[in-house]
């Protein structure tokens, strides 16, 4: 998506409105833990499972599914800054860490399809684009 001349991604917007939601959620309702351990187990899995299958090829993505599968994420995100914030550290630091175990995960997987590189790439050229910055990124060397 692009609004004026920033690029911006579809799946960080849903995570944004998802972390909102979630803040916003949590002052309207009083929520007990099982709240945030729910969206530890599985709001975050489909956004993950788009992200790997579509840049694998074995999957068609587009903007409506990564805001959507973002939003899932947010809120998990958004459920476990609050954790934090209310002394629930054991569920906060939980989340956060299945988070990045995901992210781990859906990079192992990508790299094993020999994709993780060219992702980087494409990802560091899309930010170059956007901010004007001059992204430094190591060149391998054919062989």
């Amino acid at each position: 998506m692009q609004i004026a001349k920033v690029r911006i991604c579809s799946r960080c917007s849903g995570i944004v409105l998802g972390t909102i939601t979630a803040f916003r959620l949590q002052s309207c309702v009083q929520c007990s833990t099982l709240w945030p351990m729910l969206c530890l187990l599985l709001l975050p899995l489909p956004a993950v499972a788009d992200f790997a299958l579509h840049e694998v090829k074995s999957w068609p993505s587009h903007n409506v599914i990564r805001l959507l599968t973002g939003g899932g994420i947010g809120f998990a995100l958004g459920s476990a800054c609050l954790a934090l914030a209310t002394d629930h550290i054991l569920v906060g630091a939980t989340i956060l860490g299945w988070l990045a175990v995901l992210e781990f995960l859906a990079a192992a997987l990508l790299q094993r399809a020999g994709l993780l590189d060219g992702f980087v790439r494409r990802y560091a050229d899309g930010a170059r684009k956007t901010t004007g910055a001059v992204a430094v990124l190591p060149h391998r060397r054919q062989q």
